[in-house]
């Protein structure tokens, strides 16, 4: 059975038999289960334009819900504000050690390694040009980043660089399926048409 547009919340679902059986005990059943809201994502970024492909990506499966905000929006929140978000997106955001200029306001570093503290998820982009590497390799910046950012690479601009599938170890149980899907006719889209980045 499929039903489409349900609301979020608890539903009930009663499923009768049309012609009762002799046995009148099994021609009636019940299920009770539960719709749930769009998963809450925040994405701060300082140009919010920049972000309209991941809202859009994200919203698409309507599983997710995007908010996106500057980091001077962030200022006054307290962490129950934070604390509503399935997962922090930081995208593009050129130096995250300072909300804005306001003398005073906490590092958004801070504010973030508190988020992923209390249980929170984060997503890092880091960005571009734009980027201040100091402070992406500050202390405050390595308690949350797995290393530091040393320089971009600039990948040909006619073919740009993708991932060597051949390359993978695929008797490893977690990369079993990539073999599957290197043998399938037609191989996987991703396998057969890979992913290209520039930089």
């Amino acid at each position: 059975f499929r039903r489409t547009d349900l609301k979020p919340g608890i539903h009930q679902a009663e499923v009768t038999l049309l012609s009762p059986d002799a046995l009148l005990g099994d021609n009636v059943r019940f299920a009770t289960f539960r719709i749930r809201e769009p998963r809450l994502i925040l994405t701060i970024s300082d140009e919010p334009d920049a972000a309209a492909y991941w809202k859009l990506a994200l919203e698409a499966s309507q599983q997710f819900s995007v908010e996106v905000k500057t980091p001077g929006e962030l200022r006054d929140w307290k962490p129950a504000d934070w604390n509503r978000y399935e997962a922090i997106t930081l995208l593009s955001v050129a130096a995250p050690g300072s909300l804005t200029d306001r003398p005073g306001d906490p590092p958004l570093w801070s504010l973030l390694d508190a988020y992923i503290n209390r249980g929170g998820k984060l997503i890092v982009f880091p960005g571009g040009d734009e980027l201040k590497r100091a402070d992406w390799n500050s202390p405050l910046a390595e308690r949350i980043l797995p290393g530091k950012l040393a320089e971009l690479i600039v990948a040909d601009p006619k073919k740009g660089e993708t991932w060597l599938w051949n390359s993978l170890d695929t008797r490893h149980p977690l990369l079993a399926p990539f073999r599957e899907w290197q043998q399938q006719q037609p191989p996987a889209d991703f396998i057969r048409l890979p992913p290209v980045v520039f930089r």
